[in-house]
């Protein structure tokens, strides 16, 4: 067992835990969150809604330049893990009981709650990469921000505090890049250093593009394998309701002339089947409301294709 370094729990969490504040189901009043610090880039979160529904929220933290760093994770729920190799599988001979147990409303919410979190949590899941997004740019662009600040009044990590034991883990971190900074220099590697300095020419710019700062594509979508396929997929599905909304207006365009020339020669007293008129107008309502319900799908698409680009981050707009 690997204990954490440090390991500071969030009091009250179903009510201050802001995950669980838009959890679908209930929230427990003895839900637990724990945010745990592994030397030397390791943080979890742990959520426990009740017994046996712990997930985890696993970041891996790795400097790349002055002022940047790729962070990866992973979102993974107790629940729907395999087996661990070598560990006896328990399996109990099933009873009338167990049985009439596994058929009661608790149970069965209990499955479907089960069922929902695996599918929120699925490592393939769009959805998850999205939610990260979500994370990433709330944090990004206050830590941009703050580091500017910091970097224009020549102030440092050790010159700043915040009311919270969040600082030792915080503080912890940075020692450590300090360490290995000075262990880089050491045995000269330089740009290795650079990298997890604490100082230095443009580690921020308050002035970046926000489109750059909060990009997602280059950092994320181009890289990804599982976001670049759904975006390949919406961008199909776009340019299909692009090809169906044309068709749609030229068909509304041609009934409705159709049915305009109908009304025409029938008032001019030229001989027309009656019937046309309303097939024409009927035709006419049809492909007008299919090319409505075209735009709508193709704003939809439109929306979730720009989410795999660059989503901007205004605070005060969130909830």
């Amino acid at each position: 067992t690997i204990l954490p370094m440090f390991q500071a729990e969030v009091l009250n969490a179903s009510e201050n835990d802001p995950i669980y504040a838009r959890f679908p189901m209930p929230v427990p009043e003895d839900a637990t969150t724990t945010i745990s610090f592994y030397d030397p880039f390791h943080v979890r979160y742990r959520r426990e809604r009740m017994p046996g529904s712990a997930s985890h929220v696993e970041l891996f933290m790795a400097p790349t330049s002055a002022g940047k760093s790729r962070v990866f994770l992973f979102n993974v729920a107790e629940a729907v893990l395999p087996p661990l190799p070598g560990l006896p599988e328990e399996q109990e001979k099933p009873t009338l009981k167990s049985r009439l147990n596994a058929l009661s409303p608790a149970t069965l919410k209990q499955k479907i709650q089960k069922k929902i979190i695996t599918k929120l949590f699925a490592p393939g899941s769009v959805n998850v990469h999205m939610i990260s997004h979500k994370i990433f740019d709330g944090d990004g662009i206050f830590l941009n921000k703050q580091g500017d600040r910091m970097r224009r009044s020549d102030l440092t990590y050790t010159d700043y505090a915040t009311p919270s034991t969040a600082d030792i883990l915080l503080n912890a971190y940075r020692r450590y890049l300090d360490r290995a900074a000075t262990k880089a220099e050491e045995t000269g590697h330089s740009a290795a250093s650079s990298s997890v300095a604490m100082s230095g020419d443009g580690q921020y710019e308050d002035n970046d593009n926000r489109a750059f700062l909060l990009d997602r594509y280059e950092s994320h979508t181009a890289k990804c394998p599982i976001c670049s396929k759904a975006l390949a997929k919406s961008n199909r599905w776009r340019r299909c309701w692009d090809i169906v909304q044309t068709g749609l207006v030229g068909a509304a365009g041609a009934s409705s002339t159709a049915c305009a020339t109908t009304v025409a020669t029938s008032i001019l007293g030229v001989s027309v089947p009656t019937v046309l008129s309303p097939i024409f107008g009927v035709a006419f309502v049809s492909t007008s409301l299919g090319a409505v319900v075209a735009n709508r799908k193709k704003k939809k698409l439109d929306k979730t294709i720009q989410q795999f680009y660059f989503e901007d981050y205004v605070h005060a707009e969130k909830d």
